[in-house]
């Protein structure tokens, strides 16, 4: 009989356009796609867009906070798939792909609520402390 997945909790959150100023601060990322309208829109974007990295960050956080310090980190990879806009809703989901006593390895993603594929995914690797 398979074994049942072992699902992270889910996080449901919605960045506002306070913190994308916050995180441009911090990070040096002042590209208008991320506070100008009409310049996202220019690209075709559909309007401003959340930082990839902020969202990556987010799940960085998210697995932390499942994790608890009982594993480190040894691997981390992103794929940013779609787009974030401030004050959409988004979920926060992962799952156990993998456990052996050497590693856990974790999938992860950002996806807009009311939306079917997820905005960014992401692979963790992780190993016992």
């Amino acid at each position: 009989m398979p074994s049942e997945i072992e699902r992270l909790p889910v996080h449901t959150m919605t960045y506002q356009s306070s913190d994308l100023i916050r995180y441009a601060a911090a990070s040096g990322d002042f590209n208008p796609i991320h506070y100008d309208r009409c310049t996202a829109e220019s690209y075709g974007l559909p309007g401003i867009v959340v930082h990839g990295m902020l969202n990556m960050a987010v799940l960085g956080r998210y697995l932390d906070s499942w994790n608890r310090g009982r594993f480190h980190l040894v691997d981390f990879r992103t794929r940013f798939r779609g787009f974030v806009e401030p004050n959409q809703p988004i979920r926060l989901e992962g799952i156990v792909k993998r456990r052996d006593p050497d590693h856990l390895m974790v999938q992860l993603s950002v996806t807009v609520v009311g939306q079917d594929k997820p905005a960014v995914t992401a692979e963790a690797t992780l190993a016992p402390v």
